[in-house]
């Protein structure tokens, strides 16, 4: 595995310009049909996660800011990140390919791409663009920390070069898991999950049947009942 540099603390999360309401989001791009336009939940979870794992961030989302690409890269060099983590799409590839180049080209050391297009062609877009350190492919794993600290091999979920060309470090089998089954009374429920009081007279809840729940051993059950 070829292992990033260690040390990488600054990452900018970046919505790439396009000359239009481009939409990125969950493995799927597109125009926008009106005037609306969503937050990338893409971007969105992996700040949470690499918050936790300390990082200063920002985010450029240059679409729904309407930034032409140089007044994106002006904000980009104006952070100085270490790395870049950048959304793409089938329309936009190119373009946002040619637009981390930049990036790189004025100190970004690491660029990061996910999109729709990394799950049909992850390993080939390392071969075809090599200003690209790694595709990511989920964006709820940790893989990408271990990557941006120089762990390819533990780089989950995502495409890394190795000296035998692209690879995908495949996840950990998930855990075993049980059917969880046992009913539970319903005044043990919290009110917001309390079944309606019943219109019969003299009618009492007696016991709410759990939804079948799969969890991994040891984890806590939240009951869950219908309402009517």
């Amino acid at each position: 595995m070829q292992n990033v540099s260690p040390g990488i603390r600054k990452v900018l999360l970046l919505n790439p310009p396009f000359d239009g309401l481009y939409i990125r989001d969950q493995w799927c791009s597109h125009m926008s049909k009106g005037t609306y336009f969503r937050q990338p939940v893409d971007l969105l979870m992996l700040s949470g996660r690499l918050h936790a794992d300390g990082y200063e961030l920002a985010v450029v989302d240059a679409v729904a800011e309407g930034l032409s690409p140089e007044k994106a890269q002006r904000r980009v060099e104006k952070f100085g990140p270490d790395a870049i983590i950048f959304l793409t799409g089938v329309d936009s590839l190119k373009d946002d390919i040619a637009f981390v180049t930049e990036s790189k080209r004025r100190g970004a050391k690491v660029a990061v791409i996910i999109g729709d297009v990394v799950r049909d062609a992850g390993g080939k877009l390392l071969d075809d663009y090599p200003v690209l350190d790694a595709c990511l492919s989920d964006y709820v794993t940790h893989g990408v920390h271990a990557f941006l600290q120089g762990d390819a091999g533990a780089a989950v979920n995502m495409f890394v070069r190795t000296p035998d060309g692209p690879r995908k470090v495949k996840a950990s089998p998930p855990p075993k898991y049980f059917k969880l089954l046992r009913p539970l009374p319903a005044a043990a429920l919290p009110p917001a999950l309390r079944p309606p009081q019943p219109v019969r007279r003299g009618a009492h809840l007696g016991l709410v049947p759990l939804q079948v729940l799969f969890l991994p051993a040891g984890a806590v059950a939240v009951p869950h009942a219908r309402r009517g």
